[in-house]
């Protein structure tokens, strides 16, 4: 454990400008000196010329990567009562080090957080304390116990005690709520994802401190341009480790794929500040060692640029919603508010609409069998209507289907379109590419693992089975190229 044993005292103010109240404008900015936030009051003045000075004093936490948790159990001077006062407050080390301690309104205890997770206090106290001043075995042990969390800023941010209500510490958007009062509603519903070897070691991976990402940018670069945002005023990059959308095409495919990472990175000038930097050598080892512990296979490649080879102990898409494996995985392939976007939207809102009120039929106790068959059979229609059809009644059936539709709640490129553009708006969809699509990751027993999880029965007790694949229909495709098709693809009209 870490020996805080260097004297300490109450950390200065820091200095709040208000942000133009503007569209656009930034978020109120935070500075150690009211120098320099008049300075920076100047700079904005420029760019808004009717803003108005408006700084005041706050307590504040620089840019870091912060340990957040029981000091009792990561400092080992901290049994000495008298060396740390408890006055629900920021200080300083003597070399400058900011941190925050409070007191627990309810004394030891478990404390839930906005975000869901759960904080253990033995002592009574919790303390926001720069994580590269500590030991990381101990740490990682309570992050991994889910008693203690790793927050990242990008940059500083006000720090407070019973502002929001009784005994919440709240830190820029995090609050725990150590009092009786808890005035966030958390929403305790599990995803399927979250419940998953990978999805619980991402979100191991969040507890320390790592920004993670599942379909992040078509590429490895697209991720990283989304993962790291706009440099503006940042002074600290968070680590962070993302599988783009290339990748997880091959998870769809073969259950393994490579993940990408970066250990973060901190302005030249507040290095000594930051305690924590890792190499991304080390950084990516750190990562492969969560992954073990929820038994992935993690194979780091040490040549540059450094990634991790991850092998799922498990089948990855019977954790897939049909619009995980329709919609999202297409989305940076799809031209953005097109009508061939529009058509997998409306095709996967039939299919989600019918799961979720399968899913509410199954439970609700005061609704007999006969409805609930009657919706069991509304299900498999429409999952027939849409994995088990031709590719010509595909496009008959679904060019029916949206022509009724109310396109107005597709966004506003839709809003006013009259029946007539309706008509010319169909005849120009990709039938063929909408049909491949559907049908390039829901195979025969992927729709049946889906079925089960719906209607809460054995896999052998689905009765289900896909007359037509993408490999049967597209075969029977080839074969008549040489004779009349049985519709013109340019014009969409039937011969």
């Amino acid at each position: 454990m870490a020996d805080a044993n260097k004297k300490i005292k109450r950390a200065p103010d820091w200095f709040c400008l208000v942000a133009p109240g503007e569209p656009g404008a930034r978020y109120d900015t935070y500075h150690p000196t009211e120098k320099q936030a008049k300075e920076k009051y100047l700079e904005l003045k420029k760019e808004y010329p009717n803003l108005e000075e408006d700084i005041y004093k706050e307590r504040c936490l620089p840019a870091g990567r912060y340990f957040v948790g029981d000091p009792y159990l990561v400092l080992t001077d901290y049994k000495y009562a008298n060396k740390y006062e408890r006055g629900n407050d920021t200080y300083q080390l003597e070399d400058g080090t900011y941190f925050a301690l409070f007191k627990a309104a309810l004394g030891p205890g478990t404390y839930p957080s906005d975000t869901g997770e759960s904080y253990k206090t033995e002592s009574g106290d919790i303390i926001i304390y720069p994580v590269g001043l500590l030991k990381r075995e101990k740490v990682n042990e309570l992050v991994d116990a889910k008693e203690s969390r790793i927050v990242h800023t990008s940059k500083a941010l006000d720090v407070g005690y019973d502002r929001q209500c009784d005994g919440c510490i709240d830190w820029g958007g995090l609050f725990i709520f150590t009092g009786i009062e808890n005035w966030v509603d958390i929403d305790e519903e599990d995803t399927e994802f979250s419940s998953t070897p990978l999805g619980e070691a991402f979100q191991n991976l969040e507890r320390r401190g790592i920004k993670t990402m599942m379909n992040c940018g078509f590429t490895r670069s697209d991720g990283e341009s989304i993962m790291e945002g706009e440099p503006d005023e940042c002074v600290y990059k968070c680590p962070y480790a993302f599988i783009d959308t290339q990748n997880m095409q091959y998870l769809c495919e073969e259950n393994s794929c490579e993940l990408h990472f970066s250990p973060g990175f901190i302005e030249e000038d507040d290095y000594e500040r930051s305690h924590y930097l890792r190499t991304e050598i080390e950084f990516g080892k750190e990562i492969c060692e969560v992954l073990v512990k929820y038994e992935i296979k993690a194979d780091f490649d040490s040549t540059f640029p450094y990634r991790i080879k991850i092998d799922l102990p498990y089948n990855y898409k019977d954790y897939c919603s049909f619009t995980d494996l329709i919609y999202d995985i297409n989305i940076y392939t799809i031209e953005k508010d097109s009508v061939d976007e529009m058509l997998l939207r409306f095709i996967c809102k039939n299919l989600e609409e019918a799961c979720r009120e399968g899913d509410y039929q199954i439970n609700d106790l005061t609704i007999g069998e006969e409805e609930k068959e009657e919706w069991s059979e509304n299900l498999m229609e429409t999952i027939n209507l849409v994995f088990n059809t031709s590719k010509q009644d595909f496009w008959e059936r679904f060019s029916e289907l949206l022509e009724q539709e109310d396109w107005s709640k597709y966004g506003r490129v839709f809003g006013n379109v009259t029946d007539e553009q309706k008509a010319e708006y169909i005849d120009s969809i990709d039938w063929d590419g909408a049909w491949d699509t559907v049908h390039q990751y829901c195979d025969e027993e992927t729709i049946q693992m889906r079925i089960s999880k719906v209607l809460e029965i054995d896999l052998e007790d689905v009765l289900f089975e896909q007359e037509i694949g993408l490999e049967e229909e597209n075969e029977d495709e080839d074969e008549d190229e040489d004779e009349d098709e049985f519709y013109d693809r340019d014009s969409q009209t039937l011969i």
